[in-house]
């Protein structure tokens, strides 16, 4: 088989090192077969060649037939499949920042929104999106009226998770916690009973992963633009 290999890698255009890679081995395994360090290749290494360069598997095993069955022996070799580069992060992203989400016993939110370009940090996506937190129940988890929280749509929520959550069709910022089968919204100010969502209409709409005070106030954000522009102008 080692022949029918190199007539491959080369057919292929392909160094070692490259077909190595292709097939999901380190380099140093095509070396351990050429010198019989290594009698042969596992079944799944012989499948994904067979899968990876689209070669007959009758004459990779025996060398009779065809190298490949889906062209002429003599035909030009498939062109190589490029690898996957993922596109680059943005430096920043366009968000939608909601003018209010309650931290408050539900009381509807706010569907008004504006966009504001937001640094990019890890976690961040474009199925996110900012609100402003409307009430003071979320004080003991420090989350204060006004601050701005980062919400992520996509990802699940897991008992202990701060979410926003729409209950009865209105919306609310509390704590996730699930316990002896019932699902509850846990405030966290004085006095503030849990919401027990559990035969309610209720769904999660995402799950806060990010907290800003004092991000994007009206009146820090002017200030922060004139001084920005001003520093420009210098």
């Amino acid at each position: 088989m080692l022949d029918r290999l190199d007539e491959l890698r080369k057919a292929r255009g392909l160094n070692q090192r490259e077909f190595a890679r292709a097939i999901g081995l380190h380099p140093s395994s095509i070396t351990d077969f050429k010198k019989g360090r290594s009698k042969s290749f596992s079944q799944d290494t012989i499948t994904r060649i067979i899968k990876e360069f689209g070669v007959n598997a009758h004459w990779l095993l025996t060398g009779e037939g065809p190298m490949f069955l889906d062209r002429e022996p003599d035909a030009d070799p498939p062109p190589r499949r490029l690898p996957y580069q993922k596109p680059p992060r943005p430096e920043s992203w366009s968000m939608r920042l909601y003018g209010k989400i309650p931290a408050s016993p539900p009381s509807g939110v706010d569907q008004e929104y504006t966009m504001v370009q937001v640094p990019d940090f890890p976690g961040l996506h474009d199925r996110c999106y900012l609100a402003r937190v409307k009430g003071q129940s979320m004080q003991g988890m420090g989350i204060y009226d006004g601050d701005i929280v980062f919400v992520d749509t996509l990802k699940s929520a897991r008992s202990g998770d701060i979410v926003v959550a729409f209950v009865d069709g209105e919306g609310t910022l509390k704590q996730l916690v699930r316990h002896k089968g019932r699902t509850l919204l846990r405030a966290h100010g004085r006095g503030m009973p849990d919401l027990d969502i559990t035969e309610k209409q209720a769904a999660v709409d995402g799950v806060v992963i990010k907290l800003e005070r004092m991000f994007l106030r009206e009146d820090v954000l002017e200030d922060t633009v004139e001084k920005r522009e001003a520093g420009e102008k210098k």
